[in-house]
Protein backbone atom coordinates (compact mmCIF):
# COMPACT_ATOMS: atom_id res chain seq x y z
CA UNK A 1 0.00 0.00 0.00
CA UNK A 2 3.03 2.39 0.99
CA UNK A 3 3.92 1.63 -2.20
CA UNK A 4 1.46 2.11 -4.14
CA UNK A 5 1.37 5.58 -2.86
CA UNK A 6 4.69 6.29 -3.59
CA UNK A 7 4.01 5.99 -7.17
CA UNK A 8 1.06 7.85 -7.16
CA UNK A 9 3.33 10.68 -5.29
CA UNK A 10 5.89 10.53 -7.86
CA UNK A 11 3.56 10.25 -10.56
CA UNK A 12 1.99 13.44 -10.02
CA UNK A 13 5.25 15.47 -9.13
CA UNK A 14 6.14 14.53 -13.09
CA UNK A 15 2.64 15.06 -13.79
CA UNK A 16 2.75 18.87 -12.41
CA UNK A 17 6.56 19.13 -13.70
CA UNK A 18 4.65 18.65 -17.12
CA UNK A 19 2.43 21.08 -16.21
CA UNK A 20 3.95 23.91 -14.83
CA UNK A 21 6.50 23.22 -18.02
CA UNK A 22 3.61 24.09 -20.60
CA UNK A 23 1.92 26.88 -18.25
CA UNK A 24 5.12 28.74 -17.96
CA UNK A 25 6.90 28.43 -21.51
CA UNK A 26 4.41 26.84 -23.59
CA UNK A 27 6.29 24.12 -23.49
CA UNK A 28 4.95 21.22 -26.36
CA UNK A 29 7.59 18.86 -25.73
CA UNK A 30 6.15 18.63 -22.29
CA UNK A 31 2.38 18.72 -23.86
CA UNK A 32 3.39 15.77 -25.78
CA UNK A 33 4.70 13.64 -22.98
CA UNK A 34 1.57 14.74 -20.85
CA UNK A 35 -0.45 13.70 -23.97
CA UNK A 36 0.90 10.57 -24.40
CA UNK A 37 0.95 9.40 -20.33
CA UNK A 38 -2.28 10.44 -20.16
CA UNK A 39 -4.08 8.73 -23.71
CA UNK A 40 -4.90 4.55 -22.42
CA UNK A 41 -6.15 5.94 -19.07
CA UNK A 42 -8.38 8.61 -20.18
CA UNK A 43 -9.62 6.62 -23.63
CA UNK A 44 -10.29 3.20 -21.02
CA UNK A 45 -12.21 5.68 -19.36
CA UNK A 46 -14.15 7.55 -22.11
CA UNK A 47 -14.34 3.48 -23.78
CA UNK A 48 -15.68 1.86 -20.64
CA UNK A 49 -18.04 5.21 -19.66
CA UNK A 50 -19.48 5.36 -23.00
CA UNK A 51 -19.64 1.90 -23.79
CA UNK A 52 -18.79 2.90 -27.39
CA UNK A 53 -15.65 3.91 -29.45
CA UNK A 54 -17.62 6.50 -31.29
CA UNK A 55 -15.82 9.86 -30.67
CA UNK A 56 -13.54 9.01 -28.05
CA UNK A 57 -10.39 10.42 -29.84
CA UNK A 58 -11.93 13.44 -30.28
CA UNK A 59 -13.11 13.91 -26.61
CA UNK A 60 -9.37 12.75 -25.69
CA UNK A 61 -7.65 15.30 -28.06
CA UNK A 62 -10.51 18.22 -26.76
CA UNK A 63 -9.58 17.39 -23.04
CA UNK A 64 -6.05 17.88 -23.99
CA UNK A 65 -6.56 20.75 -25.38
CA UNK A 66 -8.32 22.35 -22.52
CA UNK A 67 -4.94 20.89 -20.71
CA UNK A 68 -2.55 23.12 -22.98
CA UNK A 69 -5.16 26.12 -22.86
CA UNK A 70 -5.62 25.90 -18.96
CA UNK A 71 -2.32 25.09 -17.68
CA UNK A 72 -1.80 28.35 -16.01
CA UNK A 73 -5.20 27.81 -13.87
CA UNK A 74 -3.67 24.64 -12.91
CA UNK A 75 -2.79 25.49 -8.75
CA UNK A 76 -2.31 21.88 -7.49
CA UNK A 77 -5.08 21.60 -5.14
CA UNK A 78 -5.54 18.14 -6.28
CA UNK A 79 -3.16 15.58 -8.23
CA UNK A 80 -2.82 16.52 -11.68
CA UNK A 81 -5.02 13.43 -12.71
CA UNK A 82 -8.01 14.47 -10.98
CA UNK A 83 -7.96 17.63 -12.38
CA UNK A 84 -7.48 16.03 -16.25
CA UNK A 85 -9.84 13.53 -15.58
CA UNK A 86 -12.71 15.68 -14.52
CA UNK A 87 -11.71 18.17 -18.05
CA UNK A 88 -12.49 14.81 -19.72
CA UNK A 89 -15.94 14.04 -17.42
CA UNK A 90 -17.19 17.50 -18.12
CA UNK A 91 -16.68 16.82 -22.13
CA UNK A 92 -18.10 13.42 -21.77
CA UNK A 93 -20.96 14.40 -19.96
CA UNK A 94 -21.73 17.49 -22.83
CA UNK A 95 -21.87 14.42 -25.25
CA UNK A 96 -23.99 12.58 -23.21
CA UNK A 97 -26.21 15.36 -22.80
CA UNK A 98 -26.23 15.84 -26.76
CA UNK A 99 -27.39 11.65 -27.32
CA UNK A 100 -30.67 10.89 -25.98
CA UNK A 101 -30.29 7.03 -26.01
CA UNK A 102 -28.63 7.35 -22.22
CA UNK A 103 -30.52 7.04 -19.65
CA UNK A 104 -29.49 9.12 -16.34
CA UNK A 105 -31.49 7.56 -12.97
CA UNK A 106 -31.48 9.31 -9.62
CA UNK A 107 -30.22 8.38 -6.61
CA UNK A 108 -30.71 8.64 -3.53
CA UNK A 109 -29.22 6.02 -1.01
CA UNK A 110 -26.01 6.43 0.33
CA UNK A 111 -25.22 3.02 1.44
CA UNK A 112 -22.23 1.13 0.41
CA UNK A 113 -21.62 -2.54 -0.15
CA UNK A 114 -18.76 -4.54 -1.12
CA UNK A 115 -17.22 -5.31 -4.76
CA UNK A 116 -17.19 -9.19 -3.55
CA UNK A 117 -18.46 -11.30 -6.81
CA UNK A 118 -22.42 -10.97 -6.60
CA UNK A 119 -22.82 -14.50 -7.40
CA UNK A 120 -20.45 -17.88 -7.76
CA UNK A 121 -20.79 -18.17 -11.31
CA UNK A 122 -19.33 -21.56 -12.75
CA UNK A 123 -18.22 -19.72 -15.77
CA UNK A 124 -15.21 -19.24 -17.61
CA UNK A 125 -13.10 -15.55 -16.28
CA UNK A 126 -13.64 -14.56 -20.28
CA UNK A 127 -17.62 -15.65 -19.82
CA UNK A 128 -18.36 -13.74 -16.74
CA UNK A 129 -16.11 -10.45 -17.86
CA UNK A 130 -17.78 -10.76 -21.17
CA UNK A 131 -21.53 -10.75 -19.05
CA UNK A 132 -20.08 -7.81 -16.62
CA UNK A 133 -19.15 -5.39 -19.36
CA UNK A 134 -22.79 -5.85 -20.87
CA UNK A 135 -24.58 -5.36 -17.44
CA UNK A 136 -22.04 -2.11 -17.32
CA UNK A 137 -23.48 -1.11 -20.33
CA UNK A 138 -26.93 -0.83 -18.78
CA UNK A 139 -26.22 1.89 -15.94
CA UNK A 140 -26.49 4.87 -16.19
CA UNK A 141 -24.03 7.27 -17.19
CA UNK A 142 -23.43 8.49 -13.68
CA UNK A 143 -23.21 5.19 -12.58
CA UNK A 144 -20.75 4.39 -14.79
CA UNK A 145 -18.33 7.06 -14.65
CA UNK A 146 -18.65 6.30 -10.76
CA UNK A 147 -17.36 2.56 -10.98
CA UNK A 148 -14.83 3.14 -13.58
CA UNK A 149 -13.26 5.78 -11.59
CA UNK A 150 -13.74 4.10 -8.38
CA UNK A 151 -12.27 0.53 -9.75
CA UNK A 152 -10.74 0.69 -13.25
CA UNK A 153 -8.74 4.38 -12.68
CA UNK A 154 -8.28 3.99 -8.68
CA UNK A 155 -9.52 7.22 -7.64
CA UNK A 156 -11.11 7.73 -4.03
CA UNK A 157 -14.47 8.47 -3.75
CA UNK A 158 -13.09 12.19 -2.11
CA UNK A 159 -11.33 12.59 -6.39
CA UNK A 160 -14.14 11.23 -7.81
CA UNK A 161 -16.57 13.71 -6.01
CA UNK A 162 -14.23 16.41 -6.99
CA UNK A 163 -13.65 15.38 -10.93
CA UNK A 164 -17.60 14.92 -11.04
CA UNK A 165 -18.90 18.18 -8.82
CA UNK A 166 -20.98 16.27 -6.60
CA UNK A 167 -20.42 15.46 -2.78
CA UNK A 168 -19.00 11.98 -1.58
CA UNK A 169 -21.66 10.65 -0.10
CA UNK A 170 -23.24 11.04 -4.04
CA UNK A 171 -20.44 9.26 -5.25
CA UNK A 172 -20.97 6.59 -2.61
CA UNK A 173 -24.86 6.58 -3.61
CA UNK A 174 -24.31 5.95 -7.30
CA UNK A 175 -22.12 3.37 -6.73
CA UNK A 176 -24.43 1.86 -4.62
CA UNK A 177 -26.80 1.61 -6.92
CA UNK A 178 -24.76 0.31 -9.90
CA UNK A 179 -23.32 -2.70 -7.43
CA UNK A 180 -27.04 -3.23 -7.01
CA UNK A 181 -27.64 -3.51 -10.57
CA UNK A 182 -25.56 -5.05 -11.69
CA UNK A 183 -25.96 -8.21 -9.53
CA UNK A 184 -29.60 -8.22 -10.30
CA UNK A 185 -28.44 -8.34 -13.52
CA UNK A 186 -25.50 -10.95 -13.56
CA UNK A 187 -28.06 -12.98 -10.92
CA UNK A 188 -30.83 -13.02 -13.88
CA UNK A 189 -28.58 -13.83 -16.31
CA UNK A 190 -27.05 -17.27 -14.12
CA UNK A 191 -30.50 -18.32 -13.77
CA UNK A 192 -31.12 -17.73 -17.60
CA UNK A 193 -27.83 -19.80 -18.08
CA UNK A 194 -28.68 -22.18 -15.56
CA UNK A 195 -32.06 -22.71 -17.61
CA UNK A 196 -30.67 -23.26 -21.21
CA UNK A 197 -28.47 -25.69 -19.81
CA UNK A 198 -31.43 -27.74 -18.00
CA UNK A 199 -32.66 -27.77 -22.23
Amino acid sequence: MRNTRRIAENEDKEDRHLVNRIASDGDKAAMEQLYNRYQARIAGFLYRTLASQDDIAEIYNETMLVVWRNALKYHGGSRVSTWIFSIAYRLCNNWIRSNSRFLHLDDTSDEVIDLSPAIDLQLSQLEYHQMLQNAIKTLSFDQRVALELAYFSGHSYTEIGEITDVSENTVKTRIFYAKRKLKSILKTQEISGDCQNEK
